[in-house]
């Protein structure tokens, strides 16, 4: 039976969904069947879904025992479920499916299968409460964490929730995602959600995992993940928290510090400088980054610097290698330009600036004017 002539190929956008014809070469049943799912799934070998007491059990022993009688073909591909549910149901119209003695179909596709269709809050409710103290048996519960294994739940652009494979979302490109992450900001966005609403479950999801301490192997588990990862330079500047102007002064004037007693705190930089050239055996507290400070607060001290018993360490073998950072930056000054940019420039060109040290291109990061111009950012 000709069902279709040809089938949609555009290619303008992400196609994750088709509506499929099946047609069964045996004679148990009849030898069409019409359905849509996930290209995913037809890709893992999916055949279809009866649903209907006639057929539904003999059918998924028919393809576990005699798959080859089965030949799927995909009628049309689709950007969204609800497109191919719409196509599918259209077609099941058009052959008359549930009269249709040649269609295994005994019924019209339901929207309420693709999972997409609207729910009154009365019937979220009843639900609910139907499902109230019920407990999934250890094989469903491993059916439903096979089923969702290396899927991730989505937001597209036009604001649809999909579950799609994960390598499909960590390959998009970093700018202008198609998907995001549910819970993401963006993806909160696209669901239409207010900006108090987003601030409250921000809040909310902070109160959940304030508390919680992360085992070892989770600590390992996600240090393997993101090992050998780049993050771009946009996402780090992101990442950090916009500072005022005058937390930046605050910060700058404050030093860390802890006594012999182990109690930490922050004092006023000129407060530090009075007991800075005392005798270590007359301080009464030292800087947290300090030999001194970390023996205190038992952190053991280990940096490129450490000597091993050999004498050697990681700064020497990357001296002897060429790779120290020293060596790269030989020769250079670190700066800030007129728009407060760092920037690392040769020698001379730092040293043949001519006039007004304030109207220098580029000044010293440790320079008085340095400093200025950080802090004027």
């Amino acid at each position: 039976m000709t069902i279709y002539n040809t089938t949609d190929t555009d290619s303008s956008d992400i196609k994750l969904f088709v509506c499929y014809h099946i047609e069964y070469c045996g004679n148990k049943f009849p030898p069409n069947y019409i359905g849509s799912t996930s290209l995913e799934k037809i890709n893992d070998g999916y055949m279809g879904s009866v649903c209907s007491k006639e057929y539904a059990k003999s059918w998924k022993d028919e393809i576990k025992n005699n798959k080859h009688l089965f030949k799927l073909t995909i009628i049309s591909y689709h950007t969204t479920r609800t497109e191919a549910y719409d196509k599918e149901l259209k077609l099941q119209k058009i052959f008359n499916v549930i009269e249709n003695d040649l269609f295994v179909n005994r019924s019209f596709a339901c929207s309420s299968f693709s999972g997409n269709s609207p729910k009154s809050e009365d019937h979220k409710q009843k639900i609910g409460i139907a499902n109230s103290g019920k407990k999934r048996s250890q094989e469903q519960k491993n059916r439903i964490k096979e089923c969702n294994k290396n899927k991730i739940v989505v937001v597209d652009i036009n604001g649809n929730i999909l579950q799609i494979n994960k390598e499909i979302y960590h390959n998009q490109p970093l700018e202008n995602k198609q998907y995001v992450t549910i819970n993401s900001y963006e993806g909160m966005r696209r669901r239409n959600l207010s900006e108090d609403e987003i601030e409250a479950f921000r809040k909310n999801s902070s109160e959940k995992q304030t508390g919680k301490t992360l085992s070892q192997e989770t600590r390992l588990k996600i240090s393997n993940k993101q090992t050998g990862k780049v993050m771009p330079d946009e996402t780090r500047r992101n990442l950090r928290k916009p500072k005022s102007k005058e937390h930046r002064i605050k910060l700058s004037n404050v030093v860390t510090v802890v006594d012999k007693d182990k109690n930490t705190s922050s004092i006023p930089i000129t407060e530090y400088n009075k007991i800075k050239n005392l005798p270590n055996e007359e301080k009464p507290f030292f800087t947290i980054s300090s030999k001194i400070g970390m023996e205190i607060l038992g952190i053991e001290r280990k940096s490129h610097l450490s000597r091993r018993p050999d004498g050697t360490s990681l700064s020497s073998d990357l001296t002897k290698e060429g790779r120290n950072v020293f060596l790269k930056n030989k020769g250079t000054v670190a700066c800030y330009d007129k728009n407060v940019n760092y920037v690392r420039i040769p020698m001379d060109v730092y040293r043949n600036q001519k006039g007004i040290k304030s109207e220098w291109e580029w000044v010293s990061i440790v320079s008085k004017e340095g400093h200025l111009r950080k802090l004027s950012k």
